[in-house]
């Protein structure tokens, strides 16, 4: 009896807790750096449809950086979409991702404006040309 509670609880808390989640990855290079890659992969739970999180991880770095989701707004008006990310290094708050999507443009026009928020310091990534297959995030 126990044994087939068990199995029973166990079907019951797989179907609830199935949510897919679907991932993209997207490179960029720093403006005026060919030095300086960037690899963004981003989470998209698509039973809520909503962006949960993403990672980065930068060529010159060993470890990516984990990025917390806070929203979509567009705060220039030559963009279609704008998602933000926080950074949280070494369990702090370190600085602001914006990826945008220029209007007229596909996602693989979209570039990320970085700001560091201890020096102030912002970067711009481009799109780099290369393919997600290409970016790899080790």
């Amino acid at each position: 009896m126990k044994k087939q509670a068990f199995f029973i609880a166990l079907f019951f808390l797989s179907n609830i807790a199935s949510a897919e989640i679907t991932s993209q990855t997207l490179c960029f290079s720093k403006q005026n750096s060919k030095k300086v890659e960037l690899v963004m992969r981003k989470y998209f739970d698509e039973e809520i449809q909503r962006e949960i999180g993403a990672l980065v991880k930068y060529s010159t770095s060993k470890d990516p950086i984990q990025l917390v989701f806070i929203g979509d707004e567009i705060t220039e008006e030559s963009v279609d979409y704008e998602l933000h990310w926080l950074e949280i290094f070494n369990g702090k708050i370190n600085g602001e991702y914006r990826l945008l999507k220029p209007k007229m443009s596909t996602v693989l026009g979209a570039y990320v404006k970085y700001k560091n928020f201890k020096t102030g310091k912002e970067a711009i990534f481009s799109p780099s040309g290369k393919t997600s297959d290409e970016c790899v995030i080790k």
